[in-house]
């Protein structure tokens, strides 16, 4: 008995050595793993990152696909290139909830996208084919699920009707806000006064987002509405067009801004040029896939797999 005790306590002495050993192998190797840890902004947490690489990636595709089928399909939408806007438009759609309005530069294809619509819709859209099967059959058509207002072609139309609907949700109490898009130098400085004065007059919660141009000029990386902004009460921020992740800080913050009551901002995306050159724009989808890289955030295969799938996604639906 003695002997078969003994026996049993070295054997469990051994295992409890070996599992210590085991443990602390373990806990050596998880030191090594945190030893060299993933930076993550509790701020712009790197899921956030993730997603809005992959909105700005796949709204640089749908962007191609649409001028593409705009030119091959009869009554098919006309569209002009977003190439360059991708870091603005999702940095600043990344925050819209429930009830929040937008107003865009284009027909609504791409935005409605970026605020929730099925891809089939848009790319039934996209190709002329004005009616689904099931509006066919009843006459009917389902609105898409966004805030999306009607498009308006003329500039200046759109910012007073987005100013129209931003003091409609004001009267009715409502905590939301209207994004209006406006593409560079397509209204005058005068207007913009207008449209300034009356949104600080009546304090509206409205995010004014001005596009950055496609070309760099002679005013590269300088901001020229902000001046305008802020002499007439509004405060206008200059953001780097192609740093989606200072833009996101931006929009979150103006978003807050509109919702607690403190009136109307513009973000001005300026155009900056790319390392190292002097007439071309930063990419902003190529400037975020390398500061996830850089960062560890996400890999290659990683990258490579939302491109290919969203390619994958567009060829099923064209058919």
């Amino acid at each position: 008995m003695g002997a078969t005790a003994d026996s049993r306590n070295l054997k469990r002495g051994a295992k409890a050595k070996k599992q210590k050993k085991t443990n602390g192998d373990e806990a050596v190797k998880s030191a090594a793993v945190k030893s060299v840890p993933v930076f993550e902004n509790p701020l712009v947490p790197n899921v956030v990152l993730r997603q809005m690489y992959q909105k700005m990636a796949e709204s640089r595709l749908l962007g191609e696909y649409a001028l593409r089928a705009g030119r091959k399909a009869k009554g098919a939408i006309a569209l002009k290139s977003t190439n360059g806007q991708e870091a603005c438009r999702v940095s600043v759609t990344q925050g819209l909830g429930d009830g929040d309005v937008v107003l865009d530069s284009q027909p609504g294809e791409l935005m409605e996208y970026l605020l929730g619509a099925k891809l089939s819709e848009i790319l039934r859209r996209l190709s002329g084919d004005t009616k689904s099967k099931q509006a066919k059959s009843t006459g009917e058509t389902k609105p898409l699920p966004t805030g999306l207002l009607p498009f308006v072609k003329e500039a200046e139309e759109r910012l007073f009707a987005g100013l129209g609907a931003a003091l409609l949700l004001k009267r009715l109490n409502r905590p939301n806000g209207v994004v209006i898009f406006v593409e560079h130098k397509e209204v005058s400085n005068g207007t913009w006064r207008r449209a300034f004065t009356l949104a600080a007059a009546q304090n509206l919660s409205v995010i004014f987002v001005l596009l950055a141009g496609a070309k760099l000029g002679k005013d590269k990386g300088k901001a020229g509405v902000s001046d305008i902004a802020l002499s007439c009460g509004v405060p206008g921020i200059p953001v780097d067009a192609s740093d989606a992740v200072a833009l996101y800080r931006v929009a979150q913050e103006t978003m807050g801004r509109i919702r607690s009551g403190e009136g109307a901002v513009l973000i001005e995306g300026i155009p900056f040029p790319a390392p190292g050159e002097d007439r071309a724009i930063a990419d902003p989808v190529a400037a975020m896939k390398a500061s996830l890289l850089q960062r560890q955030i996400a890999t290659e295969e990683w990258i490579a797999g939302v491109e290919k799938e969203f390619r994958r996604q567009l060829s099923v639906g064209a058919k």
